[in-house]
Order: structure tokens, then sequence, then C-alpha cells
């Protein structure tokens, strides 16, 4: 089976990407790393991510996409204003 296929049947074996993540030698970083030894967890889940896409992850990852959303929440235009106002005396 190719590298991609591999890929392919862990997804399909789960019910979403969040339920790949099942044991200490199952999970995606040691699954990548026996197909890839060289896989670096941060230096090639960036790339792999920024191919991905957040729109395909929000769709696929509902813990991930309520997570992402909450972060967004937080650093909204309106707080960081009342941050800013906070931090330079202002209120």
């Amino acid at each position: 089976m190719t590298f991609v296929g591999h890929l392919q049947e862990a997804r399909r074996s789960a019910r979403s990407p969040e339920h790949v993540n099942d044991g200490t030698d199952t999970h995606p970083s040691a699954r990548l790393r026996k197909l890839r030894p060289r896989y670096g967890k941060v230096r090639h889940g960036v790339a792999v991510s920024a191919r991905i896409g957040l729109g395909r992850m929000r769709a696929e990852c509902g813990h991930f996409a309520r997570w992402l959303t909450r972060v967004e929440n937080r650093l909204s235009c309106n707080e960081c204003g009342q941050i800013e106002a906070r931090s330079s005396g202002r209120r």
C-alpha cells in the first residue's frame, strides 16, 4: 500500500480525523513516523495543515472547529480594542 493509501485507510477507519488519535502507537504522528521515519510534527505538520485548509479541518473535526471559533471570538476586534484601552489606561 502507498503512503497516501495508508493515510486514507486510517481516515476511513475512524468516525472523524479526531478519532484517529487512539493510542500511543497509533496516534497520527506515530503512524506517520512509521511510514516516514523523518516525519517531524512541527516541521511537516504546518505544511500538511496548510494544504488541507482550515475549511476542511473545521468541516471534519467538530471539536477543533468549536475550539478555533472560541479562539477567534476572543480575538475579535471589539475585544482587542477593549484590551488596548485597558493597557493604555483608557476605559
